[in-house]
């Protein structure tokens, strides 16, 4: 809950302190769905800023033990079977690093847009690590993300969805005003095409990504990583630091009335 809660703070701030580079309040939303909730932490903001709506913050893992806001709900579920709600009956629908998870991205984004209501939008956020595959030092930071998207793709899920989200959006034919806005998070050296908010979102995925990596070692055929590429990521990482950037992706649409 932790990493996932300071997550959520570094890119609210990014953000200007909002929930998405829009502003909702204009919307008047009066049901708002947050798929893939991970900790609550967004779910919990628009509940707060929206106290007249109800939240809805879906998961396949129960949140964990917090305080939640009266009008916030939790509902247990898997973004690969059937959800439980009808279609067009929320003004707002959230997934934040959520499609990179899934099987079939392109499936499960089209699932879920239909339920949001016309007129209503779609906000989604996600990364794209292929660069870091490419060009992150060390050489060990490469393998490691060429690996997990070679591991990744094997059971069908793609950790560069973030730089298709407006094609996959555009590709159900329900939206208009596909807006993307991408962030360039910077790895360890400073970046001077990066923006300060910028370089913040790239220091705090850095710190989430070490401290992730012990246990995606553990799962050497889901996450492509083995002891032994993790151990040596880790003292390449202390002896000579890291530098590298990846985009992240925010896309806002409005579905067609």
């Amino acid at each position: 809950m932790v990493r996932l809660d300071a997550m959520h703070h570094t890119v609210r701030k990014y953000l200007g302190g909002g929930l998405s580079f829009i502003p909702l309040e204009d919307e008047k939303p009066r049901r708002i769905l947050d798929v893939g909730c991970g900790s609550g932490a967004w779910a919990i903001q628009a509940a707060l800023e929206f106290p007249q709506a109800e939240i809805i913050a879906l998961d396949k893992t129960p949140l964990p033990a917090r305080t939640l806001p009266e009008n916030l709900h939790f509902t247990l579920a898997n973004l690969q079977d059937p959800l439980p709600f009808e279609n067009q009956t929320f003004d707002v629908v959230h997934a934040r690093l959520v499609l990179c998870h899934v099987t079939n991205a392109r499936e499960v984004l089209s699932r879920v847009a239909q339920l949001v209501k016309p007129g209503g939008l779609l906000l989604l956020e996600d990364s794209d690590v292929k660069n870091l595959s490419e060009t992150g030092q060390p050489a060990s930071l490469r393998a490691c993300m060429s690996n997990m998207i070679a591991a990744w793709g094997r059971r069908g899920a793609d950790l560069e969805v973030g730089s298709k989200l407006k094609e996959f959006v555009e590709e159900t034919g329900r939206f208009e005003e596909v807006r993307i806005k991408k962030a360039l998070c910077a790895f360890g050296a400073q970046n001077p095409d990066a923006s300060e908010t910028e370089r913040e979102l790239g220091r705090e995925f850095q710190d989430s990504w070490t401290r992730s990596l012990p246990a995606m070692a553990m799962m050497p055929a889901a996450s492509g990583l083995t002891d032994e590429l993790v151990n040596e990521h880790l003292r390449e990482l202390e002896e000579f630091g890291s530098s590298g950037c990846f985009g992240l992706y925010f896309c806002v649409a409005r579905r067609s009335q």
